[in-house]
């Protein structure tokens, strides 16, 4: 499934982690040591970190809160020097005495999947990385995944409206106030198309600009009348914009 991920400010860097200098890397598939001599080789690293809290508040949101079927997490790494290699890279999580521990794997696509824990819990927790910063960064933002069928319920796309205005709102507290408030949907086309919406035996019919976009605002009686969307062609991603 492709991912459109949305150019949005909610996106947390390595880059902003505490620049300790990394000596050390760990053999993590010694099955034969105990977790108590993992700990302690994690331990060893003069790692980078971050307060896991506001990480796991988006986990939370998209998890719990969010309404929209399309809206997904997209959490990946981004080596910047070629030297390293994707399985030296280590994350973990860890509260200040490791008496909560958690190794956290990186996938061969580089995503990473970080796990939703209690948010009180979280507060005590921070994200660890063996990598300098200049070296390796970590990304989490939100992305949409691509429609798989030509027609849909207008309410089904267009929670995403909804769901992007909540993470906002959520994630930057006092600041959202300068943030944009989403209130359309755009789909993006490699050529021309046209959507066309039925409600109250009515068609209206949308067309692509010269950009092979399309733009549809959101319309709370649309949201409550839930009618079909009929594509002529699968777009090929979509958004949430102002």
């Amino acid at each position: 499934m492709k991912l459109l991920v949305l150019s949005l400010f909610l996106i947390f860097s390595l880059n902003s982690f505490a620049d300790d200098v990394i000596e050390n890397q760990i053999e993590t598939n010694q099955n034969n040591i105990s977790q108590n001599e993992i700990i302690s080789k994690y331990q060893s690293i003069n790692a980078r970190s971050i307060e896991y809290a506001d990480l796991n508040k988006m986990l939370n949101l998209l998890k719990n809160k969010a309404k929209s079927r399309f809206v997904k997490s997209n959490i990946k790494l981004e080596i910047k020097n070629e030297a390293i290699k994707p399985e030296s890279v280590l994350l973990w999580l860890a509260n200040e005495s490791y008496s909560e521990f958690n190794p956290i794997t990186v996938n061969q696509d580089l995503s990473v999947n970080l796990p939703l824990i209690d948010a009180e819990k979280a507060k005590k927790i921070r994200l660890y990385i063996n990598q300098k910063k200049d070296d390796v960064a970590l990304s989490m933002g939100l992305s949409v995944a691509d429609l798989e069928t030509e027609q849909v319920p207008y309410a089904d796309v267009f929670l995403l409206v909804e769901d992007m205005n909540l993470f906002i709102d959520e994630m930057a507290g006092g600041w959202s106030v300068f943030a944009p408030s989403m209130d359309a949907m755009a789909f993006y086309f490699d050529d021309k198309a046209s959507i066309t919406i039925q409600s109250n035996g009515k068609e209206k019919t949308f067309f692509t600009d010269d950009e092979f976009q399309i733009e549809i605002d959101y319309e709370t009686s649309w949201m409550k009348e839930n009618p079909m969307m009929q594509f002529s062609v699968l777009p090929k991603g979509m958004s949430p914009i102002d």
